[in-house]
């Protein structure tokens, strides 16, 4: 096997991690959060951590135009909460401290699949709701590669 081959099948089998630093969402916008383009990717964690926030905040991911959960949740528990979806078009989005990522929170267990066509871009958004109201947060994605041309950039 070339080394060339050789490292695209190991770079393939890592988990790679996407991150936006923080930034201020405001109430009733769509945010273009991150672009996959080349190939495909499978995204296993999708959320964020709250570092300033106005009024009830709720937010739904989506992924490729198809929702990450079944509707937009609350977000506004306070500094330093994580919000993670599941994943799952029936899930909930989750909002805490610290949890665990468990079946009753119909998470799923093998993520999300996302991807474009050679030279097309897919989009992952985020979509918050409720006037009057806004977020300052950082966002990240675990995800892992199903193609060696497969990237991800920040929107």
């Amino acid at each position: 096997m070339s080394t060339t081959k050789l490292m695209k099948e190991t770079q393939r089998d890592n988990l790679q991690l996407a991150w936006r630093p923080p930034q201020t969402y405001l109430q009733n916008a769509t945010y273009a959060i991150f672009n996959v383009v080349n190939g495909p990717i499978n995204i296993l964690m999708l959320g964020g951590m709250v570092r300033a926030v106005t009024g009830a905040v709720s937010a739904r991911f989506v992924v490729a135009g198809v929702n990450a959960e079944a509707a937009s949740v609350a977000i506004n528990g306070g500094i330093g909460y994580i919000f993670v979806s599941t994943l799952n078009v029936a899930g909930t989005l989750v909002n805490a401290l610290g949890f665990s990522l468990t079946d009753a929170l119909l998470n799923s267990r093998n993520g999300m699949v996302c991807g474009a066509a050679y030279g097309a871009t897919s989009v992952i958004q985020m979509t918050l709701a409720a006037a009057g109201t806004s977020v300052n947060c950082e966002i990240f994605m675990e995800y892992e590669k199903l193609s060696p041309w497969s990237r991800v950039n920040n929107a």
